[in-house]
């Protein structure tokens, strides 16, 4: 789900870009921006909605096919590692985006 979260929102943001001028460097800056966003959005409703989701039975990757206690503690933390990753990659981008001034009106 997180992949295809990501590609929506790459698409969103060439969609919009159609109806501006955004420099391709500037335009770069924001796909990735949005990328990382997106993935971040998807794994903190999985981190926040595990106990919930454990106790319903209802889905979530952390719990996926196990129902053993360390199977799932150990995905948790991969999990919060891939969080990590994309907060670290979504705080370069927006320092860069902030150093060089990229902006656009339509974003």
């Amino acid at each position: 789900m997180k992949k295809q979260s990501a590609l929506l929102s790459k698409a969103l943001v060439l969609e919009l870009s159609l109806d501006s001028f955004i420099p391709e460097a500037h335009l770069k800056c924001l796909l990735e921006l949005f990328h990382h966003a997106s993935i971040l959005i998807n794994l903190t409703d999985h981190l926040l909605n595990l106990d919930k989701d454990l106790e319903k039975n209802q889905y979530n990757p952390i719990s996926e096919n196990t129902k053993d206690t360390n199977e799932i503690v150990k995905n948790y933390y991969e999990l919060k590692q891939e969080f990590s990753f994309h907060i670290e990659e979504s705080l370069k981008t927006l320092k860069f985006i902030e150093k060089y001034e990229i902006s656009n009106s339509t974003f």
